[in-house]
Protein backbone atom coordinates (compact mmCIF):
# COMPACT_ATOMS: atom_id res chain seq x y z
CA UNK A 1 0.00 0.00 0.00
CA UNK A 2 1.61 3.65 -1.13
CA UNK A 3 0.40 6.63 1.56
CA UNK A 4 1.30 10.11 0.11
CA UNK A 5 1.18 12.51 3.20
CA UNK A 6 2.72 12.34 6.46
CA UNK A 7 0.43 14.16 8.16
CA UNK A 8 -1.95 13.49 10.48
CA UNK A 9 -4.65 11.53 7.80
CA UNK A 10 -1.60 9.41 5.98
CA UNK A 11 -0.05 8.28 9.22
CA UNK A 12 -2.88 7.18 10.55
CA UNK A 13 -3.85 4.96 7.74
CA UNK A 14 -0.15 4.01 7.68
CA UNK A 15 0.15 3.05 11.37
CA UNK A 16 -3.08 0.60 11.27
CA UNK A 17 -1.76 -1.02 8.15
CA UNK A 18 0.92 -1.54 9.58
CA UNK A 19 -0.28 -2.98 12.36
CA UNK A 20 -2.43 -5.14 10.41
CA UNK A 21 0.80 -6.92 8.99
CA UNK A 22 0.60 -5.14 5.23
CA UNK A 23 3.71 -3.00 3.71
CA UNK A 24 2.91 -0.10 4.09
CA UNK A 25 5.30 3.20 2.08
CA UNK A 26 4.54 6.97 3.12
CA UNK A 27 5.79 8.87 0.06
CA UNK A 28 6.29 12.94 2.10
CA UNK A 29 7.61 15.94 -0.20
CA UNK A 30 9.51 17.31 2.34
CA UNK A 31 12.05 16.88 4.91
CA UNK A 32 10.76 15.80 7.81
CA UNK A 33 10.48 17.38 10.63
CA UNK A 34 9.28 20.07 9.48
CA UNK A 35 7.14 23.46 10.38
CA UNK A 36 3.58 23.11 9.55
CA UNK A 37 1.42 26.23 9.42
CA UNK A 38 -1.58 25.13 12.18
CA UNK A 39 -2.56 26.36 15.60
CA UNK A 40 -1.83 23.26 17.11
CA UNK A 41 -4.93 22.66 18.64
CA UNK A 42 -5.44 19.17 19.31
CA UNK A 43 -9.38 18.99 20.44
CA UNK A 44 -10.24 16.27 22.69
CA UNK A 45 -12.01 14.23 20.21
CA UNK A 46 -9.39 13.92 18.12
CA UNK A 47 -6.73 13.09 20.99
CA UNK A 48 -8.54 10.03 21.65
CA UNK A 49 -7.90 8.80 18.59
CA UNK A 50 -4.32 9.21 19.18
CA UNK A 51 -1.91 5.90 20.08
CA UNK A 52 -0.79 5.98 23.75
CA UNK A 53 2.58 7.35 23.09
CA UNK A 54 1.75 10.21 21.67
CA UNK A 55 0.35 12.42 25.58
CA UNK A 56 4.41 13.88 25.96
CA UNK A 57 3.72 16.25 22.59
CA UNK A 58 1.59 18.52 24.23
CA UNK A 59 2.73 21.63 25.39
CA UNK A 60 -0.64 23.00 27.48
CA UNK A 61 -3.71 21.15 28.43
CA UNK A 62 -6.51 24.03 28.24
CA UNK A 63 -9.28 23.04 30.23
CA UNK A 64 -11.02 26.15 30.10
CA UNK A 65 -11.87 28.36 26.74
CA UNK A 66 -13.34 31.96 26.35
CA UNK A 67 -15.45 32.74 23.47
CA UNK A 68 -15.33 37.11 22.89
CA UNK A 69 -17.71 38.72 20.43
CA UNK A 70 -16.09 41.36 19.29
CA UNK A 71 -16.97 45.15 19.73
CA UNK A 72 -19.96 43.61 22.33
CA UNK A 73 -19.39 43.43 25.77
CA UNK A 74 -20.54 39.80 25.45
CA UNK A 75 -18.20 36.90 26.45
CA UNK A 76 -18.13 33.22 27.53
CA UNK A 77 -16.42 31.37 29.77
CA UNK A 78 -16.35 27.36 28.93
CA UNK A 79 -14.50 25.04 31.27
CA UNK A 80 -14.27 21.14 31.16
CA UNK A 81 -12.57 18.69 34.22
CA UNK A 82 -10.75 17.29 31.40
CA UNK A 83 -8.86 19.17 28.95
CA UNK A 84 -10.90 20.80 25.56
CA UNK A 85 -8.11 21.52 23.46
CA UNK A 86 -4.62 20.15 24.25
CA UNK A 87 -1.72 22.45 22.47
CA UNK A 88 1.36 21.31 20.61
CA UNK A 89 3.13 21.92 17.18
CA UNK A 90 2.65 20.51 14.47
CA UNK A 91 6.12 19.12 13.50
CA UNK A 92 6.79 17.75 16.80
CA UNK A 93 2.90 15.93 16.19
CA UNK A 94 3.44 14.75 12.71
CA UNK A 95 6.88 13.45 13.61
CA UNK A 96 5.86 11.51 16.75
CA UNK A 97 2.84 10.10 14.68
CA UNK A 98 5.30 9.52 11.90
CA UNK A 99 6.99 7.22 13.90
CA UNK A 100 4.58 5.52 15.54
CA UNK A 101 3.72 4.45 12.33
CA UNK A 102 7.09 3.35 11.06
CA UNK A 103 7.78 1.69 14.77
CA UNK A 104 5.16 -0.79 13.42
CA UNK A 105 6.72 -1.51 10.16
CA UNK A 106 5.60 0.82 7.86
CA UNK A 107 8.56 3.01 5.38
CA UNK A 108 9.38 6.58 5.05
CA UNK A 109 10.44 7.87 0.96
CA UNK A 110 11.58 11.54 2.02
CA UNK A 111 11.83 13.76 0.31
CA UNK A 112 10.15 12.28 -2.70
CA UNK A 113 7.75 13.74 -4.53
CA UNK A 114 4.44 11.86 -6.25
CA UNK A 115 4.29 13.50 -9.69
CA UNK A 116 1.65 11.64 -11.22
CA UNK A 117 -0.46 7.92 -11.08
CA UNK A 118 -1.23 5.61 -13.67
CA UNK A 119 -4.15 3.21 -12.89
CA UNK A 120 -4.03 0.22 -13.27
CA UNK A 121 -6.68 -3.05 -13.58
CA UNK A 122 -4.73 -4.14 -10.15
CA UNK A 123 -2.38 -1.65 -9.16
CA UNK A 124 -1.29 1.99 -9.34
CA UNK A 125 1.75 2.96 -10.69
CA UNK A 126 3.15 6.03 -8.62
CA UNK A 127 5.42 8.47 -10.78
CA UNK A 128 7.87 10.28 -7.95
CA UNK A 129 10.96 12.51 -8.95
CA UNK A 130 12.59 9.58 -7.61
CA UNK A 131 11.39 6.93 -9.76
CA UNK A 132 8.77 4.60 -10.41
CA UNK A 133 6.47 2.74 -7.80
CA UNK A 134 3.59 0.42 -8.09
CA UNK A 135 1.30 -0.23 -5.22
CA UNK A 136 -2.17 -2.17 -4.79
CA UNK A 137 -3.62 1.13 -3.59
CA UNK A 138 -3.07 4.35 -2.66
CA UNK A 139 -4.18 6.73 0.03
CA UNK A 140 -4.20 10.68 -0.83
CA UNK A 141 -3.33 12.28 2.41
CA UNK A 142 -1.76 15.51 0.85
CA UNK A 143 -3.74 18.12 1.84
CA UNK A 144 -5.93 20.62 0.49
CA UNK A 145 -4.49 21.14 -3.07
CA UNK A 146 -4.05 17.54 -3.60
CA UNK A 147 -1.77 16.52 -6.58
CA UNK A 148 -2.63 12.93 -5.92
CA UNK A 149 -6.44 13.59 -6.10
CA UNK A 150 -5.87 15.45 -9.34
CA UNK A 151 -4.19 12.96 -10.48
CA UNK A 152 -6.23 10.22 -10.19
CA UNK A 153 -9.21 11.72 -11.61
CA UNK A 154 -11.01 13.78 -8.41
CA UNK A 155 -12.72 17.20 -9.59
CA UNK A 156 -11.23 20.13 -7.80
CA UNK A 157 -11.46 21.01 -3.99
CA UNK A 158 -14.05 24.22 -4.42
CA UNK A 159 -14.37 24.84 -1.07
CA UNK A 160 -10.75 26.55 0.19
CA UNK A 161 -11.07 29.32 2.61
CA UNK A 162 -7.86 31.37 4.06
CA UNK A 163 -6.42 31.40 7.26
CA UNK A 164 -3.42 33.13 8.25
CA UNK A 165 -1.25 32.03 11.51
CA UNK A 166 1.80 33.17 13.81
CA UNK A 167 4.11 32.27 16.04
CA UNK A 168 4.39 34.97 18.21
CA UNK A 169 7.07 35.39 21.57
CA UNK A 170 5.95 37.29 24.06
CA UNK A 171 6.61 38.64 27.80
CA UNK A 172 6.03 36.55 30.70
CA UNK A 173 3.43 38.74 32.19
CA UNK A 174 1.25 37.94 28.59
CA UNK A 175 2.25 34.98 28.55
CA UNK A 176 1.21 33.64 31.92
CA UNK A 177 -1.92 35.65 31.79
CA UNK A 178 -2.87 33.30 28.66
CA UNK A 179 -1.72 30.46 30.30
CA UNK A 180 -4.13 27.18 30.09
CA UNK A 181 -7.06 28.62 28.47
CA UNK A 182 -7.80 28.84 24.68
CA UNK A 183 -8.91 31.87 23.06
CA UNK A 184 -11.64 32.48 19.99
CA UNK A 185 -13.37 35.83 18.99
CA UNK A 186 -16.07 36.27 16.99
CA UNK A 187 -16.85 39.39 14.90
CA UNK A 188 -13.14 40.10 13.69
CA UNK A 189 -13.64 39.46 10.86
CA UNK A 190 -16.55 38.90 9.01
CA UNK A 191 -17.42 35.47 8.24
CA UNK A 192 -14.58 34.37 10.56
CA UNK A 193 -13.10 34.23 13.60
CA UNK A 194 -9.63 34.84 15.73
CA UNK A 195 -7.94 32.53 17.77
CA UNK A 196 -4.89 32.93 20.90
CA UNK A 197 -3.42 29.65 21.84
CA UNK A 198 -0.78 29.44 24.39
CA UNK A 199 2.27 27.04 24.17
CA UNK A 200 4.83 26.69 25.94
CA UNK A 201 7.36 29.58 25.68
CA UNK A 202 4.83 31.26 22.85
CA UNK A 203 1.66 32.02 21.43
CA UNK A 204 -0.04 30.79 18.25
CA UNK A 205 -2.51 33.38 16.82
CA UNK A 206 -4.36 33.20 13.64
CA UNK A 207 -7.85 34.02 11.80
CA UNK A 208 -9.65 31.96 9.35
CA UNK A 209 -12.26 32.62 7.04
CA UNK A 210 -15.20 30.14 7.77
CA UNK A 211 -17.93 31.08 4.97
CA UNK A 212 -18.57 33.06 1.94
CA UNK A 213 -15.77 34.17 -0.01
CA UNK A 214 -11.79 34.36 0.37
CA UNK A 215 -10.62 37.50 1.02
CA UNK A 216 -7.09 39.20 1.92
CA UNK A 217 -6.08 38.55 5.63
CA UNK A 218 -3.18 40.80 5.49
CA UNK A 219 -4.72 43.86 7.54
CA UNK A 220 -6.98 41.71 9.29
CA UNK A 221 -4.25 40.00 10.95
CA UNK A 222 -2.69 43.47 12.02
CA UNK A 223 -5.77 44.56 13.08
CA UNK A 224 -6.32 41.30 15.42
CA UNK A 225 -3.10 41.88 16.87
CA UNK A 226 -3.65 45.51 17.96
CA UNK A 227 -7.19 44.69 19.01
CA UNK A 228 -4.92 42.00 21.28
CA UNK A 229 -1.92 44.48 22.01
CA UNK A 230 0.50 42.26 20.36
CA UNK A 231 1.17 44.63 17.80
CA UNK A 232 5.25 45.48 17.73
CA UNK A 233 6.17 41.94 18.93
CA UNK A 234 8.58 39.83 16.04
CA UNK A 235 6.62 37.44 13.91
CA UNK A 236 6.63 36.21 10.54
CA UNK A 237 2.66 35.42 9.48
CA UNK A 238 1.95 32.47 7.44
CA UNK A 239 -0.72 31.67 4.78
CA UNK A 240 -2.54 28.35 4.31
CA UNK A 241 -6.21 27.25 3.15
CA UNK A 242 -8.54 25.40 5.10
CA UNK A 243 -11.15 22.50 3.16
CA UNK A 244 -14.60 23.34 4.27
CA UNK A 245 -16.31 21.08 2.12
CA UNK A 246 -16.07 17.59 0.71
CA UNK A 247 -14.92 17.00 -3.09
CA UNK A 248 -18.71 16.40 -4.16
CA UNK A 249 -16.80 13.56 -7.07
CA UNK A 250 -16.52 10.81 -4.64
CA UNK A 251 -13.86 9.66 -2.24
CA UNK A 252 -12.54 6.56 -3.77
CA UNK A 253 -11.18 6.50 -8.05
CA UNK A 254 -9.31 4.53 -9.50
CA UNK A 255 -7.87 2.30 -6.60
CA UNK A 256 -7.10 6.19 -4.80
CA UNK A 257 -8.80 6.59 -1.50
CA UNK A 258 -8.72 10.69 -0.32
CA UNK A 259 -8.55 11.32 3.28
CA UNK A 260 -8.28 14.39 5.57
CA UNK A 261 -7.67 17.79 3.88
CA UNK A 262 -7.73 16.27 0.50
CA UNK A 263 -11.13 14.66 0.78
CA UNK A 264 -12.07 17.84 2.12
CA UNK A 265 -12.77 16.87 5.42
CA UNK A 266 -12.57 19.69 8.09
CA UNK A 267 -14.99 20.96 10.29
CA UNK A 268 -17.35 23.39 8.91
CA UNK A 269 -18.01 25.34 12.49
CA UNK A 270 -14.33 25.88 13.14
CA UNK A 271 -12.20 24.70 10.67
CA UNK A 272 -10.28 22.30 13.07
CA UNK A 273 -9.28 19.08 10.65
CA UNK A 274 -7.05 16.89 12.42
CA UNK A 275 -10.43 15.05 14.05
CA UNK A 276 -11.09 13.88 10.49
CA UNK A 277 -8.33 13.53 9.13
CA UNK A 278 -7.57 11.43 11.65
CA UNK A 279 -10.47 9.80 11.68
CA UNK A 280 -10.70 9.04 7.90
CA UNK A 281 -6.93 7.71 7.94
CA UNK A 282 -8.02 4.96 10.35
CA UNK A 283 -11.09 4.30 8.27
CA UNK A 284 -9.48 4.17 4.97
CA UNK A 285 -7.15 1.57 6.55
CA UNK A 286 -9.82 -0.15 7.83
CA UNK A 287 -11.54 -0.41 4.37
CA UNK A 288 -8.21 -2.09 2.87
CA UNK A 289 -8.24 -4.95 5.51
CA UNK A 290 -11.56 -5.85 5.31
CA UNK A 291 -11.86 -5.07 1.58
CA UNK A 292 -9.08 -7.90 0.59
CA UNK A 293 -7.78 -6.19 -2.39
CA UNK A 294 -10.78 -5.77 -4.10
CA UNK A 295 -11.40 -2.36 -5.34
CA UNK A 296 -15.23 -2.73 -5.26
CA UNK A 297 -15.17 -3.88 -1.39
CA UNK A 298 -13.07 -1.88 -0.64
CA UNK A 299 -14.87 1.74 -1.79
CA UNK A 300 -18.15 -0.20 -0.92
CA UNK A 301 -16.70 -0.29 2.65
CA UNK A 302 -15.22 3.23 3.17
CA UNK A 303 -17.92 4.95 1.62
CA UNK A 304 -20.01 3.27 4.03
CA UNK A 305 -17.94 4.01 6.93
CA UNK A 306 -17.83 7.49 5.74
CA UNK A 307 -21.40 7.92 4.91
CA UNK A 308 -22.19 6.90 8.77
CA UNK A 309 -19.61 8.82 10.53
CA UNK A 310 -17.91 11.49 9.06
CA UNK A 311 -20.15 13.13 6.22
CA UNK A 312 -23.40 13.45 8.28
CA UNK A 313 -21.32 15.47 10.49
CA UNK A 314 -20.19 17.36 8.02
CA UNK A 315 -23.53 18.17 6.76
CA UNK A 316 -25.23 19.58 9.86
CA UNK A 317 -21.84 21.66 10.62
CA UNK A 318 -22.73 23.47 7.87
CA UNK A 319 -25.89 24.47 9.57
CA UNK A 320 -24.66 25.27 12.46
CA UNK A 321 -22.03 27.05 10.26
CA UNK A 322 -24.27 29.15 8.59
CA UNK A 323 -26.30 29.79 12.07
CA UNK A 324 -22.99 31.99 13.68
CA UNK A 325 -21.62 33.46 10.54
CA UNK A 326 -23.87 34.22 8.04
CA UNK A 327 -26.47 36.45 10.36
CA UNK A 328 -23.98 39.12 11.64
CA UNK A 329 -27.24 41.54 12.46
CA UNK A 330 -28.31 39.25 14.60
CA UNK A 331 -25.85 37.44 16.29
CA UNK A 332 -25.08 39.73 19.06
CA UNK A 333 -29.00 39.31 19.99
CA UNK A 334 -28.68 35.79 19.11
CA UNK A 335 -25.25 35.23 21.41
CA UNK A 336 -26.72 37.65 24.03
CA UNK A 337 -29.54 35.19 24.93
CA UNK A 338 -28.49 32.02 24.08
CA UNK A 339 -24.81 32.27 23.67
CA UNK A 340 -23.65 30.35 26.77
CA UNK A 341 -26.29 27.53 25.70
CA UNK A 342 -24.63 27.48 22.39
CA UNK A 343 -21.15 27.76 23.61
CA UNK A 344 -21.36 24.75 26.04
CA UNK A 345 -23.00 22.82 23.07
CA UNK A 346 -20.08 23.13 21.04
CA UNK A 347 -17.80 22.39 23.74
CA UNK A 348 -19.66 19.13 23.98
CA UNK A 349 -18.93 18.61 19.94
CA UNK A 350 -15.28 19.31 20.15
CA UNK A 351 -14.54 16.67 23.54
CA UNK A 352 -16.80 14.14 21.21
CA UNK A 353 -19.64 14.08 24.35
CA UNK A 354 -22.63 15.32 21.15
CA UNK A 355 -22.43 15.95 17.61
CA UNK A 356 -23.97 18.37 14.98
CA UNK A 357 -25.83 15.58 14.09
CA UNK A 358 -27.55 14.58 17.65
CA UNK A 359 -27.82 18.84 17.98
CA UNK A 360 -28.86 20.07 14.89
CA UNK A 361 -31.56 16.59 14.50
CA UNK A 362 -33.35 16.89 17.68
CA UNK A 363 -36.68 18.81 17.04
CA UNK A 364 -35.95 19.72 20.79
CA UNK A 365 -32.82 22.15 19.82
CA UNK A 366 -35.15 23.99 17.81
CA UNK A 367 -38.52 24.31 20.63
CA UNK A 368 -35.70 25.56 23.06
CA UNK A 369 -34.80 28.61 20.97
CA UNK A 370 -38.80 29.05 20.85
CA UNK A 371 -38.98 29.86 24.14
CA UNK A 372 -39.45 33.14 25.50
CA UNK A 373 -35.84 34.66 25.83
CA UNK A 374 -34.89 35.04 29.78
CA UNK A 375 -34.93 38.21 31.48
CA UNK A 376 -31.49 39.97 32.14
Amino acid sequence: MAVVGSGPAGTSAALWLARAGMDVVIFEKKVVPRYKTCGGGIVARARRLLPAEMGDVFEQQCRAATMNLKHTAISFSITRDEPIISMTMREVFDFRLLSSARAEGASLKCPCRVKDLVPFRDHVRIVTDHGLYAARFVVASDGANSTVAKRAGFGPNRHLMPAMEAEIAVGESILSRCQNRAQFDLGLIPKGYGWVFPKRDHLSVGIGVIRGRPTDLNGPFRHYLQSLGLQGFPLRPHGYVIPLGPRGNGFVKNRTLLTGDAAGFADPVTGEGITFALLSGQMAAQALIEGQISEEAVKRFYERALKKHILPELKWGRVVASTIYDLPCIRPWVFRFYGKQMCEAMTDVVVGLRSYRTIMGNPLTYLNLLKPAPSK
